[in-house]
């Protein structure tokens, strides 16, 4: 799971995309290892090879940046209410916000 993410919310796939796009590089690389660690036997191995691939697609990444871009210029900004965040913590960078927790 990305850095940040909490499992099962709509902007845990969001932050997942931007760790990926930001971090394209490590998550492509761990990938790739993990698929060499695990060997031939393993079921994973062709899962990660795939995924390795798959972040050295441009077209996988121009649609990964589309879909950062959107949410942080304007999805973002309209859901607030969704996540619950405080008049007070607008002018709060996100990484210290704390805000949008909800029970199953």
């Amino acid at each position: 799971m990305a850095f940040g993410a909490s499992k099962g919310r709509w902007w845990s796939v969001i932050q997942s995309f931007g760790d990926v796009y930001n971090f394209r590089v490590a998550y492509q690389g761990w990938c790739e290892w993990m698929a060499k660690s695990l060997g031939q036997s393993c079921t994973y191995q062709h899962t990660f090879l795939e995924a390795g691939a798959w972040l050295q697609n441009d077209k996988v990444i121009c649609d990964l940046s589309f879909m950062v871009a959107f949410h942080e210029d304007w999805w973002n900004k309209e859901m607030l209410f969704a996540q619950g965040i405080s008049v007070w913590q607008k002018d709060v960078p996100p990484l210290y916000q704390r805000a949008g927790y909800r029970a199953g």
